[in-house]
């Protein structure tokens, strides 16, 4: 009799048969998992059934770790013996649910990997104090996904190699032509270079945003370029034919090529449009407070009450924009048009977002909106992988990047209209936590100047598409609380990014970008913030939390981080107080942290606002069991939703009742720590 041989094998944990660690079961079939000591493990049941460990060799799990866990290995037996046994990576840190996988083939104890085996061991690393979530713990196939990586991996390494080379050069090199300026008019382009007279065979070159001119031998448009005493201009047509469609050059950057045998090398660093006329004359909205959480779902009353009791006047607002458009039509959809394109505009979805906006414009409230693409679309880009929970747009293909602008231009068009018919979006934040890029904004394996020239595209790309309409708000950079530190080894350090993006944009043509930063407590599950360890009064800090953010403040300060000699928008679009669970010490500690985050930035005029994540607890099982709402959260509770202390000193905070919020923190928070608020120390 013949047996199907499984292209899955489900592992599940043997609570009963383990070391060093504490499990617990979450719900989903997921497990919490804390190490004790310093060899945590815990056995697997057996199982049954046929597979076949030649294409049955991944190691997979859902998972959700703060701090990381430093490896995975993985026995398998019987026997389970040190020479059956495979070793993973570290499992990088991470504030949502992603996944983790390696190849038991490729990193197998030589020729261990055999048939038959039916018990299997999970070790979590060798560090004691580590929590991690897991779920959907398995032994499977690659996806199509990983077998393309692995064929290419080689040729793909190569080329990322010199691209990255060339990146980095590039924000360092001097040139002896220079594209002075950019000027855009109704229908035309205006390209003003200077250059030296000596220099023979010179090229003006147009790179479409969705191009890089780095590397480039071809180009879309060039024309021969002669300077009269040094310098040259050249007037061109906005509009560029491409095929039956066009391309609006305003998202076209311009450089100078010199002519080099039969190549052409660069001349002058590119530079983006300066200025896009505007369709209206708008006035930016500037929020009545500092106070802020995310977004109205719109249509729910009860939110719209307590949002107006709190005094709530900024909000963020999740924007799926692959949710919204799409190339196809469906049943009720309406076509948007964009660069002499036709797109599809999912009503259902837009009339959700407008009633969320109308709500939020009813209660005077200034949005953030955060611009989210998800994975496996053609908005998506072609390099993300699986582990992502959110993707970087697609920047390097033409129709992908067509579908990106068309979503953001129908945004533009919609929520910045004089009349504010639908509300009005005031800050553009482009994508969530970029340095987290591996999990949050997903372009595949990048290096650091790669992975910025990806995301400064698509920030171009939006402050294009928002300066067409109107000059009310700005496209936000969002990083995490980390600074001089990469969360794991596939992410960033946020002020490398930070630092790329003004040299960057000063070399191209400066912008009024913004930042949008998340200053967690330096363990998110502890609001105890007041005891970070890791925040210093240093530029060189590890972390950016509650108790440091003078440094934000000192940084962003710099004459080189300035725009037309002010300060940029800084906004802290995502931050929390959790409260561990729901005993009464943990909603003081909560209470408190609270309190000490709003009198840490209430008197720095560089932020603008202070956005709480979240109004209301997650739900069980959700973002890793934090409970950062005002309200509870509980199922199996009657009422569901229960007002915990934190949503009484949050109302009381930025009012006259403000010294009464602050005496209850006292109660929690050592005189000592009040006394250095704010920080007078030399920050440098």
């Amino acid at each position: 009799m013949s047996h199907a041989v499984r292209a899955t094998v489900s592992l599940d944990l043997d609570l009963s048969s383990t070391n060093d660690v504490e499990i617990r079961a979450i719900g989903d079939g997921g497990y919490e998992i804390e190490t004790k000591g310093g060899d945590p493990y815990v056995f697997c049941k057996p199982v049954s059934g046929d597979y076949d460990p030649d294409t049955t060799c991944v190691l997979a799990f859902d998972y959700f770790c703060v701090n990381g866990v430093d490896s995975v290995e993985l026995f398998y037996g019987p026997p389970i013996v040190a020479g059956n046994a495979a070793m993973g990576p570290a499992v990088p840190s991470s504030e949502g649910w992603t996944s983790y996988a390696f190849s038991v083939k490729e990193k197998q104890k030589p020729g261990s990997w055999r048939e038959g085996y039916r018990l299997f061991r999970l070790d979590f690393g060798r560090q004691p104090g580590r929590l991690i979530q897991v779920r959907n713990i398995q032994i499977r196939e690659p996806t199509a996904y990983e077998r393309r990586l692995e064929r290419e991996r080689e040729a793909l390494a190569q080329a990322r190699e010199v691209f990255e080379r060339d990146m980095q050069a590039l924000v360092t090199q001097k040139y002896r032509s220079a594209i002075e300026r950019v000027t855009v008019s109704a229908d035309t382009i205006l390209i003003s270079v200077t250059g030296a007279l000596e220099e023979p065979g010179l090229v003006l070159c147009e790179v479409p945003v969705y191009q890089s001119a780095v590397g480039r031998k071809e180009f879309v448009w060039q024309q021969s370029l002669v300077l009269e005493d040094g310098e040259a201009q050249v007037e061109l047509p906005r509009f560029r034919a491409e095929g039956d469609a066009s391309h609006d050059r305003a998202f076209s950057s311009w450089v100078v090529m010199r002519q080099m045998g039969k190549g052409l090398v660069a001349s002058s660093h590119q530079r983006f449009a300066d200025r896009v006329p505007a369709q209206w004359q708008l006035t930016r909205d500037r929020p009545l407070s500092k106070k802020g959480t995310t977004g109205l779902h719109g249509g729910n009353q009860f939110q719209f009450d307590d949002y107006k009791a709190l005094g709530i006047h900024n909000c963020t607002k999740n924007i799926v924009l692959n949710g919204i458009i799409g190339v196809a039509p469906g049943k009720d959809t309406t076509p948007h048009t964009f660069n002499g394109r036709t797109y599809h505009l999912r009503q259902p979805a837009v009339r959700r977002l407008d009633r969320a906006m109308q709500d939020m414009d009813k209660l005077q409230i200034v949005v953030s909106a955060i611009i989210l693409i998800g994975k496996n679309t053609p908005m998506t880009h072609p390099d993300c992988a699986p582990q992502g929970i959110w993707a970087m747009p697609n920047v390097v293909e033409r129709e992908g990047w067509n579908l990106y602008a068309a979503g953001l231009d129908f945004l533009a068009q919609r929520y910045l209209r004089p009349d504010r018919k639908y509300g009005r979006i005031t800050h553009w934040i482009m994508h969530n936590e970029v340095d987290a890029g591996w999990v949050w904004t997903n372009a595949g394996e990048k290096p650091l100047h790669t992975y910025l020239d990806l995301y400064y595209r698509s920030m171009r790309t939006a402050q294009s598409v928002v300066r067409r309409y109107g000059d009310a708000g700005d496209v936000l950079i969002s990083l995490t609380h980390y600074w001089t530190r990469a969360h794991n080894y596939l992410c960033y350090c946020p002020r490398d990014l930070l630092d790329l993006l003004q040299k960057r944009s000063a070399l191209e043509g400066v912008f009024d970008w913004g930042l949008a930063y998340h200053p967690y407590p330096q363990n998110l599950r502890n609001p105890r913030t007041w005891e970070d360890t890791k925040a210093t009064f240093s530029f060189e800090t590890t972390l950016i939390t509650p108790r440091n953010l003078e440094v934000l403040d000192a940084y962003m300060k710099q004459s080189r981080m300035l725009f037309d000699g002010r300060p940029r928008t800084v906004v802290l679009s995502e931050q929390g107080s959790n409260s561990r669970d729901h005993s009464e010490k943990s909603y003081r500690d909560q209470a408190a942290g609270l309190v000490y985050t709003w009198l840490k930035f209430e008197k720095l005029d560089i932020i603008e606002s202070y956005v709480h994540h979240r109004w209301l607890d997650a739900g069980p099982g959700q973002e890793g069991g934090l409970l950062l709402g005002f309200w509870t959260n509980l199922p199996d509770e009657e009422p569901r939703h229960r007002k915990k202390p934190a949503w009484e000193i949050y109302r009381k905070l930025g009012t006259g009742f403000q010294k009464e919020a602050v005496d209850v923190a006292r109660e929690v928070i050592p005189d000592r720590y009040f006394e250095e608020i704010p920080y007078r120390g030399v920050i440098e």
